[in-house]
């Protein structure tokens, strides 16, 4: 069974990939110094290719990490549902 692992942990980015099969995920955030916030990225792959990615933003770290989180135990997409 696949399982997050954390890629970065930086002061500005922090970042997660789930691999399983043919499915990749990565789920990152970053601050944005010009705006003063953190923009998260939730990006899955399908058979090597970006399929889809949604985006959110956080005010501050301690709530893109709790975003993040959050992002991880949620359902993932199917197959079927990235392709479409």
């Amino acid at each position: 069974m696949a399982m997050w692992k954390k890629t970065i942990d930086t002061t500005d980015v922090v970042s997660y990939e789930y691999v399983d099969n043919a499915l990749r995920c990565i789920l990152e955030a970053r601050y944005n110094s010009e705006e003063q916030c953190w923009d998260i990225f939730h990006t899955f792959f399908s058979k090597g290719h970006q399929n889809y990615t949604s985006s959110f933003t956080a005010i501050n770290r301690d709530d893109a990490l709790k975003l993040l989180q959050s992002l991880q135990e949620r359902r993932l997409l199917s197959d079927k549902e990235i392709d479409a």
